[in-house]
């Protein structure tokens, strides 16, 4: 059977189930009351075929994208993809399908529904998720349920949430006792935010009794004829200064209905066009310009459109760029009593607690940096603080003095410190040069690492983060009074050290210099990881070549090397008796070979070509040592958007991989600046590239 889809009526195709009425009835919703409807019936829908149709209208599709009758739900199981939550109360107090008090069910409720039902008082917040659907397309996103509510009083309380990728957001509540069956329904395009993972929940709470049964719930997206409107701008602020530039991403949040794609003006003119004159960026939120230049004012305008047409009366927004954050005066002293200029943080798992500000225990007050640990009791720390980048000369050693203070003794916190080339944790290098996993201090206690510039030649742009890993239950940790010093060129250019293991006890050393000066001699010191405890290996001893610009090649066995995985350093003397330390390098006590931040001649990763890009560009890369290997693109967030290698990566094979911007991972890339990390085992490394559209 088919209808003309010439006809300018609205087609509509519907599977009914056992309840054909009631799906009738939450179909003719959304049905415009001009609009002549033809409906096909059936009675022929396998058991656990999906309930739902299609509406078509102008080229513009309607479809239901939740349905939900519960009929393959259990007497305590939810329907596949719905999750049920205690959030306060007794954890065995749950949702339910099956009406164990046999409550009367007035049409168009039938069982199996869900029900919330309790008999005797007690706080209570029970939560009913559904699975999550798409509320991206242009049309309005409308929720429609069947419900009954019944409360002693108005200290219960039924409410309905929808997500919107970031928060629930409230889009209808109950708290009196609905005289009949109530049907539902409520515009949620602004609730949800136009995300992709939109999600609804229903949540009982309250301290009373009372029941609560949901029935029919139905997501729809609705055909409009509406222009969209302007966007919510969210950063950068209209009107901010001292903006960093090379942080610097624009970024929207749009509004119902929700858009299909955006046009971007960018400029230092106004009205914007001489940078990006209607660029059309797909229906992303954000654009990574990568190509904002220090201490300038830019313009800038975006316009959502849809099927419509494009929105009307759009502002333009305005920013200006501070100066360059990068620090080249050392000793560098950060107290955080004044600018943060360049700092950054990074919440890497998205609990909501990270390192901010606080006037409480500061060592030089009036404030100090604190990180709590999230207070469920069961999400340990993963929070990153990032300094501005510090232009580090080649062959100088650099020192690190900060002071930190715990909460409470009986709850040790969790501090490590690394180093890397971008202000993201997957730049970091993999060995810390400072670990202290039982931090029980209450005073200020005063810690120090050393950092190697990495770079033999020249000069590097190095940045250095703090992560916060406190084990879930322990309560925060304050530190203060950051100073980096440059402690002088070494009295050796380090150009390799590697590692190889030879047997399960043995592992050879090797290092590359290429020159030296007054060099005596050098010591292996290691520590088994995670400890950063480092003891010098008795008999460790090699001699120096004194004073040289020839190249040099060194290497040492450990014959008491064990299967724990272990990091190893280089410490070095100089006639004088100064001594300096390499960075370390970790090996691996089950696959053997880990190399860190000094990479061996074997270990590269060229820079993309062509760069900038688009849509496609080839990266080549190879390794010293046969190992898993991932090759990843990054955005500027941090967020992982394609895998170009993920497997077994063989020494001495170079590799050619192709990237398309027009996939990432399933999805087309917008324009500006992204980073690709080569890992293979512990040995990494970071380089820039550029999509231009």
């Amino acid at each position: 059977s088919e209808i003309n889809r010439s006809s300018p009526a609205l087609k509509f195709f519907f599977i009914l189930r056992r309840k054909p009425l009631k799906q009738l009835i939450l179909v003719f919703r959304y049905l415009p009351i001009t609009c002549i409807a033809v409906l096909l019936f059936t009675t022929t829908a396998q058991s656990g075929e999906p309930a739902g149709g299609i509406l078509e209208s102008n080229n513009a599709i309607t479809n239901v994208v939740l349905h939900e009758t519960f009929l393959a739900s259990g007497s305590t199981t939810p329907p596949a993809g719905w999750s049920l939550h205690t959030i306060a109360g007794d954890p065995t107090e749950q949702w339910r399908f099956d009406n164990p008090k046999a409550r009367h069910l007035q049409s168009p409720i039938a069982l199996p529904a869900a029900i919330v039902d309790f008999d005797s008082v007690g706080a209570r917040e029970l939560v009913l998720e559904s699975p999550a659907f798409n509320a991206t397309s242009s049309h309005e996103v409308r929720l429609s349920f069947d419900h009954f509510f019944s409360a002693t009083d108005s200290l219960v309380e039924g409410k309905v949430e929808v997500f919107n990728g970031w928060s629930w957001m409230e889009v209808y509540s109950v708290r009196t006792t609905t005289p009949s069956v109530t049907s539902t329904s409520v515009n949620i395009s602004s609730a949800a935010g136009c995300a992709s993972q939109s999600r609804v929940r229903f949540r009982w709470s309250g301290q009373r009794s009372g029941y609560w049964i949901v029935d029919n719930v139905m997501v729809v997206r609705v055909p409009v004829t509406r222009l969209p409107v302007p966007v919510l701008v969210t950063g950068p602020p209209n009107g901010a200064t001292n903006i960093v530039a090379r942080k610097t991403s624009l970024s929207w949040w749009p509004n119902a209905p929700c858009p299909t794609g955006y046009r971007l003006y960018v400029g230092t003119n106004n009205p914007p066009d001489n940078i990006l004159n209607g660029f059309d960026v797909g229906n992303g939120f954000y654009y990574n310009q990568g190509q904002f230049l220090n201490s300038t004012t830019y313009y800038w305008k975006v316009v959502p459109y849809n099927y419509n047409g494009s929105a009307i009366d759009c502002p333009v927004y305005t920013f200006t760029t501070g100066p360059s954050p990068t620090i080249t005066q050392f000793p560098y002293a950060q107290n955080f009593d004044g600018s943060l200029y360049g700092w950054d943080l990074e919440n890497m798992n998205g609990d909501g607690f990270y390192w901010q500000l606080t006037t409480s225990n500061p060592r030089s007050a009036p404030t100090t940096a604190i990180v709590y640990a999230n207070t469920n009791g069961v999400t340990p720390g993963n929070d990153w603080l990032y300094t501005p980048p510090f232009r580090m000369a080649a062959g100088h050693q650099y020192k690190v003095d900060f002071w930190t203070r715990a909460a409470n003794a009986a709850t040790p916190e969790a501090l490590e410190l690394k180093w890397g080339s971008e202000q993201f944790s997957g730049a970091m290098s993999t060995v810390p040069v400072f670990r202290d996993a039982n931090i029980i201090n209450t005073t200020y206690t005063l810690s120090s690492a050393l950092i190697t510039a990495p770079d033999s030649v020249g000069y590097s742009d190095v940045y250095i983060g703090w992560r916060y890993f406190s084990t879930a239950g322990t309560q925060y940790l304050l530190l203060d009074d950051i100073s980096v010093a440059d402690n002088g060129v070494m009295p050796v250019t380090l150009a390799a050290f590697t590692s190889a293991r030879i047997t399960p006890s043995q592992v050879r050393l090797s290092w590359r210099v290429l020159s030296q000066t007054n060099n005596l001699q050098f010591e292996i010191q290691k520590v088994q990881a995670p400890s950063l405890n480092y003891q010098t290996i008795t008999g460790s001893v090699v001699a120096g070549d004194g004073t040289t610009t020839t190249p040099s090649n060194y290497s040492w066995i450990d014959n008491s090397a064990t299967s724990a995985t272990t990091y190893y350093r280089l410490k070095q003397t100089s006639v004088d008796g100064s001594v300096y330390y390499s960075n370390p390098i970790q090996v691996d006590g089950v696959t053997g070979v880990r190399t860190n931040e000094i990479v061996p001649e074997e270990f590269m990763l060229s820079q993309n070509y062509p760069n900038p890009f688009n849509p496609e560009t080839k990266i080549q890369f190879s390794v010293g040592t046969s190992a898993n290997t991932q090759l990843k693109v990054y955005n500027m967030l941090g967020q992982a958007v394609a895998t170009l290698f993920d497997g077994q990566a063989q020494a001495g094979t170079l590799y050619t991989v192709n990237f398309s911007a027009a996939s990432g991972n399933g999805t087309a890339l917008t324009s500006g600046v992204y980073f690709y990390r080569l890992q293979s085992g512990e040995t990494s490394a970071v380089k820039k590239l550029m999509l231009i559209k």
